[in-house]
């Protein structure tokens, strides 16, 4: 009896001791980094905001929607930018490959002018989960981020930059220069004769 209450006691302190975004010590994970949340708002040592407590479920529930919408930025964000490097490739995707070239360029250099050139709301908002899980150091360019995380270095930010705005500058010329015709035909159509 003594010894089933002792196993008891074990298992719910190495509960305890894990925290939230801990994942069980024998469970084989495909990202390690998954459950690794630095200590922040989500996190089960953070302090319950307001008059009522953080219930445990509700904050797990809060970090996995979190979770979930940092993997979703990430792969909606680096989609983005795949295209926008390479949606001029195939004919049916260059028209809107060039609209969001225009969109991106928008968003730089037009919302730039309030927020710093080289805005993006889609890095924005995903800092602003990144935030809540409780990450506070994030570059200020998410290629820059893209780059430290798959190499595992800290690639120079205004070499990032300038890489960024070449190929940027080239896709947008040839996505131009294949969207030619349509342009083109965009042109004629609207003018008075």
């Amino acid at each position: 009896m003594r010894q089933q209450q002792r196993a008891a006691a074990e298992r719910q302190s190495s509960r305890e001791g894990r925290g939230l975004g801990a994942a069980p010590p024998d469970s084989p994970t495909l990202f390690p980094g998954l459950y690794a949340l630095p200590p922040g708002p989500l996190s089960a040592s953070a302090e319950p905001t307001g008059s009522q407590p953080v219930r445990p479920a509700k904050a797990r529930t809060a970090v996995m929607i979190y979770l979930v919408l940092d993997h979703l930025f990430l792969a909606f964000h680096t989609l983005v930018i795949a295209f926008n490097l390479f949606g001029w490739l195939w004919h049916k995707t260059r028209f809107a490959n060039l609209v969001l070239l225009l969109l991106t360029a928008s968003s730089w250099f037009i919302l730039g002018i309030w927020y710093g050139i080289g805005y993006c709301p889609c890095t924005d908002w995903h800092w602003q989960v990144k935030a809540k899980l409780g990450h506070s150091d994030m570059p200020a360019s998410y290629i820059k981020f893209l780059l430290d995380s798959f190499t595992g270095m800290s690639v120079n930010a205004e070499l990032v930059d300038t890489l960024t705005a070449v190929l940027f500058f080239l896709a947008l010329g040839a996505s131009f220069y294949t969207n030619r015709e349509r342009l083109n035909k965009l042109t004629k159509w609207g003018r008075v004769h």
